[in-house]
């Protein structure tokens, strides 16, 4: 679990990280930039951060007893279900 949020929160947060330097060269060294661009960028690895967090979590093995597989795919297609149920179950209202 640790790898993969790793990786998918990572990436996207050091590519966020360098959307906000070129923010701040827009703003030393006035270089035209759409200020949209910046905004759109910057929800979009964000937004890929929050994903890789989640993604990390849903993907890994809740059995203690097996050992999970590299990607995790098996692990989300069993996982995601069990939280959708708990939310529907609760009506969308509550803690998970």
């Amino acid at each position: 679990m640790g790898g993969r949020t790793t990786v998918w929160h990572g990436s996207c947060r050091i590519c966020c990280d360098h959307v906000q330097i070129i923010d701040l060269m827009q703003v030393t060294k006035h270089v035209d930039l759409p200020m949209s661009v910046v905004y759109i960028v910057q929800l979009l690895t964000f937004g890929g951060g929050f994903f890789g967090i989640t993604y990390g979590i849903l993907s890994a093995s809740w059995d203690p007893m097996r050992e999970g597989s590299l990607l995790g795919f098996t692990e989300f297609k069993a996982n995601l279900p069990l939280i959708l149920d708990r939310v529907k179950s609760r009506g969308g209202k509550g803690r998970v």
